[in-house]
């Protein structure tokens, strides 16, 4: 608090201010000739959609781009949402629709371009039958893993526009008898592969069937000289693909938990009948194909090409194409079936499987517009190999890749975007490894830089590589965006806030926008291996907090302010947003018509206006929302600590509340705190309180910290611990009453005591600090950010 002798203000004006604003009325949605059918866009795995032509590097930007609301949904997602544009449900209703598919065995159609409950919705669960998602501790034993709590849809399903089918695997544990070793007594572990109208959601040719294919072998499981798939044990973790009629799934282990086999099955998209298996390992084991989630590389004639992983530490040469350990396999789907054409694996490849640097971490590339199919592959180690596709040698050859491109850095998990550019414009590779920095490198027709061409400033986390998509319309200068979603902290193993960065994509050292500039953008929980969806001028983000956030272009306003008798008016453009924030909660419109809340993981706010507290008191019930922020530098990484904002109490009231804040420093750490918030946002530093001499301000303080703590297990005395959601305000330095000032009075969750502060006209000028804290527990409020003056 700083108090000012009455003559510093004695020509403050007061004036009343009146806002109108002037909203553009929505119009009717565009209605756009993109579909996202499939992960990754398209059959090369570019992760580029060259049609967008709305979100641009001019208007993706803190002001103009922003969350416009989330669908809720149940469970976690680890899919791709998938997108089809202009599907014609009849009697004149055409809309672009999104589908969302869960952990929890639950698939979803939502109109894309509004908020709401579903289209439709498909549930396979029935828990009063026994029917749930597969518990993960019934594979690994344990829950904080890659998988939370349930497998019920991993994989990104595939559209088929021919026929308007969804192509979707669902993992269910069901009373039975499981045919195979482990899992829970009294119950059968069953994936199945589902056909749903992409419209009504109802099934079509004869779907389910179920997931159940042998291989001759006599490796880990066979029984007479044949594996057989273990439902428990194989995790289908690629993306799914349509080629010549057939859907294409495959599958790993989780962990590397147990004797699981890689495999490859085909099924045709009419009758859902098997047409083709390969095991990958069925004279060993292990060998799983996982490619952090993407889909195959398919090729003009339809091949296939795969990655697997570890192999067997006993019998990992692939041997006359029995054992691909480590491997890039070619297959052929024409005529329809799955046969081996081609493989390569690398010298190394056993160091590599014992130290888990995994080949398939990245999921192939198929390089677009090249004479010579070229295949674009990496592991683990952080190393590219550039293959020739029409001859992969049958070799274990580490020297036959044409090209390695070290990226220097810790594991490459999640792949590369590619900017098929024309016009005389090198195409551009990005990568985004763990550890690393943002790397750039062009594409001259026959090789890749070696270096990078371009190196971005923000450092990626451990285990937190960026999951990359490029949007562009085609090569058009200006249009390019780079879409990133990314861990704010190490995040190997359980749950994490993430961050949506979009960068522009001819100089990726410009970041155009993140989401935690401001805390109503919030992403949620970072969905690890499912990239942003970009369509239509919007961006469809998934999270494992519930639900799907939806971000574009804010709605625009104009904004008229009059302000006092005979002065000048100004107008200027404001934006507005579907969504809103209550504390450090992001909360959006979902399926129930009801509100969904996840943890905000925002930015630090500048700001530099001043606000007026007089007789009528400006308060706050609770932290609310604020789509944007005040003048000076946007927020984010590096982003400085704003000056604090100066709020007036002139005899008035001002409303402070506190509540948990997640502070993001430099895009690099982040850690949870807690905050002042005054109207709404978060305050870091706490505002600035001027208050004149021989006047009176009164602080009303609402303590929004969660009550974790019985209140009959703490202590509320001077010189005891006592608990950590128990607040307190009191001042330094200013001389006022001790029964206005003290400091042993505790402020428990849910009361919002006012504090009156009588100045004395004869009070010195100067500063005086105000801190929240109780006596001994001190530390976490003062230095976590919870003072001021």
């Amino acid at each position: 608090m700083f108090t000012r002798a009455s003559q510093h203000c004695a020509r403050v004006c007061f004036a009343f201010a009146w806002l109108l604003l002037l909203f553009a009325l929505p119009s009717h949605p565009v209605l756009s000739a993109v579909s996202v059918l499939q992960n990754r866009y398209d059959r090369f795995n570019t992760a580029a959609n060259l049609q967008e032509t709305q979100l641009t590097t001019a208007n993706v930007n803190r002001q103009l781009f922003g969350k416009l609301w989330t669908y809720a949904v149940d469970g976690d997602v680890h899919a791709q949402p998938l997108y089809v544009a202009n599907l014609n449900f009849g009697n004149g209703v055409v809309k672009n629709v999104l589908y969302v598919v869960t952990m929890q065995d639950c698939v979803y159609a939502f109109d894309a371009d509004a908020p709401g409950a579903p289209i439709w919705q498909r549930d396979f669960r029935n828990p009063a039958s026994g029917v749930i998602p597969m518990p993960i501790m019934d594979l690994i034993h344990r829950n904080s893993s890659n998988i939370e709590t349930w497998l019920g849809i991993l994989p990104t399903p595939v559209i088929d526009s021919d026929t308007n089918t969804i192509y979707v695997l669902a993992v269910t544990r069901e009373p039975g008898t499981h045919p195979f070793p482990g899992g829970a007594r009294g119950n059968q572990y069953v994936q199945r592969l589902h056909a749903l109208d992409i419209k009504t959601g109802v099934n079509k040719f004869g779907s389910p069937v179920v997931i159940a294919p042998c291989f001759a072998g006599n490796g880990t499981g066979s029984v007479n000289g044949v594996v057989c798939f273990d439902g428990r044990l194989q995790l289908p973790r690629p993306a799914m693909t349509l080629v010549n009629g057939q859907v294409v799934l495959a599958w790993s282990g989780q962990n590397d938990w147990g004797g699981f086999h890689g495999w490859i099955v085909s099924y045709d998209k009419l009758t859902l009948a098997q047409t083709g298996v390969l095991n990958t390992s069925p004279d060993s084991l292990k060998c799983g194909v996982w490619m952090s989630g993407r889909a195959p590389g398919v090729d003009a004639q339809g091949n296939l090409y795969f990655q697997t992983g570890n192999g067997d530490d006993f019998d990992t040469v692939p041997n006359g194409g029995r054992t691909f350990a480590q491997a890039v396999i070619k297959l052929q789907t024409n005529p329809p079936g799955l046969r081996v054409l081609d493989w390569w694996s690398q010298d190394d490849y056993a160091f590599k499987s014992n130290i888990d640097a995994d080949f398939g971490s990245t999921g192939p590339l198929l390089v677009p517009g090249t004479a010579e199919p070229m295949l674009l592959v990496g592991s683990k180690d952080a190393v590219l190999y550039l293959l020739d596709a029409r001859d992969l040698g049958h070799k274990v050859n580490t020297s036959h890749a044409l090209q390695q491109i070290r990226l220097n850095a810790g594991n490459d998990k999640g792949g590369t975007a590619y900017w098929d550019r024309a016009g005389g414009k090198l195409p551009l590779l990005y990568s985004w490894p763990e550890g690393a920095y943002l790397q750039v490198r062009r594409w001259n027709g026959s090789r890749f830089d070696t270096t990078p061409f371009q190196t971005g400033n923000i450092r990626s986390q451990t285990s937190a590589a960026g999951i990359l998509t490029l949007s562009a319309n085609g090569n058009t200068g200006g249009s390019g965006v780079l879409w990133s979603s990314m861990a704010i902290e190490p995040a190997d193993m359980g749950l994490h806030p993430g961050i949506l960065r979009a960068f522009d994509a001819e100089n990726v050292t410009r970041v155009l926008w993140d989401s935690n500039m401001d805390a109503a953008d919030a992403l949620g929980n970072w969905p690890k291996f499912s990239p942003p969806t970009v369509a239509n001028g919007k961006v469809y983000m998934a999270s494992f907090s519930g639900y799907v956030s939806v971000y574009g272009l804010k709605a625009t306003t104009a904004a008229t302010t009059t302000t006092g008798a005979g002065s000048s008016s100004s107008t200027s453009p404001t934006t507005s947003t579907g969504s809103t924030s209550t504390g450090t909660t992001s909360t959006g419109t979902t399926s129930s018509g009801t509100t969904s809340t996840a943890t905000s993981s925002s930015g630090i706010s500048p700001s530099s206006s001043t606000t007026t507290s007089g007789s009528s008191s400006s308060s706050s019930s609770g932290p609310a929302t604020s789509t944007t922020g005040g003048g000076g530098q946007p927020a984010g990484p590096f982003a400085p600590l704003r000056q604090p904002q100066t709020v007036q109490c002139r005899g008035g009231t001002v409303t402070l509340s506190v509540a948990p804040y997640r502070w993001n420093v430099d895009g690099q750490m982040s850690f949870t705190t807690r905050a002042y918030y005054y109207q709404g946002q978060p305050m870091v530093p706490a505002p600035t309180i001027v208050a004149k001499a021989g006047t009176s301000c009164s602080i009303t303080i609402e303590n929004s910290l969660p009550a974790d703590t019985p209140v009959s297990n703490c202590n509320y005395h001077a010189n005891e611990f006592h608990c950590p959601d128990t607040t307190n305000l009191h001042t330094h330095g200013l001389h006022v009453s001790p029964r206005q000032d003290d400091l042993t009075v505790a402020i428990k969750p849910g009361p919002t005591p006012t504090f009156p502060y009588d100045i004395a006209a004869e009070h010195l000028m100067g500063p005086f600090w105000y801190p929240a804290h109780l006596p001994v527990y001190v530390t976490l409020p003062v230095l976590g950010a919870m003072c001021a003056a």
